[in-house]
């Protein structure tokens, strides 16, 4: 029988990580190991965690000085003995056929990775999904990617499905020598999947909502969530670059076009800061916008600006150089997109 190594890093957790660890608990495939790896929690996390451990000896607590969440999958696949990897985040859930619907899809396709879509829900609904999902005898549909639709799949069709790692179940031996990048933080479970997928491998896919992703309150300001955004570009450089040294400018240019796009609105999100009542909230703001901007004329330096499609290249610089100019733009392409899709509906139901 083939076992799967369930890998869940844990930081601060204890209001979520017991659901989680039960929503493995009750898998039906039964050959697990569970590998738990605390970065340095403060709370109740790996007290809870001890308690389980008590009742299924198929988990494994495993303790680091905090490190980041990189370092805690580093460590877990260092400990792996299983034929799979699958990833879970401790906040998550996951359904009870999941694994061994994923494992069955990828032996008898011979795939080196499996996805499926996902469900995202606050606590509550995460809840009330938990509470009520019983194995079901219905099986979803699977879906089989060869080589170069996998990676057409990464860069393109389901880009944000594929950039997180949550969820992801992939073949052991594919994994030797590949680890997460501890210094690239966000993005280095993105990059961690494209050099993956970068190996040409098959996979195999569902648009069930069996991962079960729980969205939280936002708790962090615009401000913060731009400097978060900002750090993401720099995966965000790295995948378009060697799409570009590799001769695929169709994918390069799916990643140029994503960084244009969020400087334009991070730098919206700092304009409107900057009407702020709060006079810390105006400097943070302003700071930010030259920040932005700094980066806005380095993008506009990398050789491979120059393939962007005029239209966008005339967005981006007026977003940067006349403000007012660059919000009528995209008011006016937003009705155009709207009366598109208003007609298309319209030409379909006739």
């Amino acid at each position: 029988m083939k076992k799967i190594s369930v890998i869940i890093p844990m930081y601060n957790s204890e209001s979520f990580i017991q659901q989680c660890l039960q929503s493995v608990m009750r898998q039906t495939w039964e050959d697990l190991e569970i590998i738990v790896v605390n970065d340095g929690s403060t709370d109740r996390g790996p007290e809870i965690c001890e308690k389980l451990r008590a009742e299924d000896s198929r988990i494994q607590l495993f303790h680091q000085k905090k490190s980041g969440v990189s370092s805690a999958r580093n460590y877990a696949l260092d400990t792996a003995a299983g034929d799979y990897i699958f990833f879970l985040d401790s906040d998550d859930i996951i359904h009870p056929l999941l694994l061994e619907e994923m494992l069955h899809q990828m032996e008898e396709q011979q795939a080196g990775l499996a996805f499926c879509a996902y469900a995202r829900g606050n606590s509550g609904q995460l809840e009330k999904v938990f509470m009520e999902m019983p194995p079901a005898d219905e099986r979803p549909r699977w879906q089989v990617a060869e080589g170069a639709d996998t990676e057409k799949k990464f860069h393109k069709d389901d880009r944000i499905t594929m950039s997180g790692i949550g969820g992801k179940m992939i073949r052991s031996s594919l994994l030797r020598g590949l680890r997460f990048d501890t210094e690239l933080i966000p993005g280095e479970d993105t990059w961690f999947l494209y050099l993956l997928v970068s190996q040409q491998i098959r996979s195999v896919f569902s648009l069930q909502k069996w991962y079960y992703y729980r969205v939280h309150p936002k708790s962090v300001t615009q401000f913060s969530a731009a400097v978060q955004e900002a750090k993401y570009y720099e995966c965000a450089r790295r995948i378009r670059d060697c799409e570009y040294q590799k001769g695929r400018f169709d994918f390069a240019m799916e990643w140029e076009l994503f960084i244009i796009d969020k400087l334009e609105k991070n730098y919206a999100a700092m304009r409107r800061l900057q009407g702020s009542q709060v006079r810390d909230g105006r400097i943070q703001a302003s700071k930010a916008c030259q920040k932005i901007k700094k980066q806005a004329v380095a993008e506009r330096g990398n050789p491979f600006y120059s393939r962007v499609p005029l239209r966008e290249r005339l967005l981006f610089f007026s977003c940067f150089h006349c403000y007012l100019l660059f919000r009528i733009q995209g008011r006016c392409m937003a009705i155009a997109a709207k009366y598109k899709k208003r007609m298309n509906f319209r030409r379909r139901s006739i």
